[in-house]
């Protein structure tokens, strides 16, 4: 099953953080 998925995901790391938004200092989630 993963080894039919593994063309799906990609080898190499990737950065996140430049997709990622810090939550609100109240907690809410936008």
């Amino acid at each position: 099953m993963l080894a039919k998925l593994s063309p799906l995901f990609p080898n190499d790391p990737i950065n996140i953080e430049s997709h990622l938004k810090p939550y609100p200092a109240d907690g809410t989630v936008p």
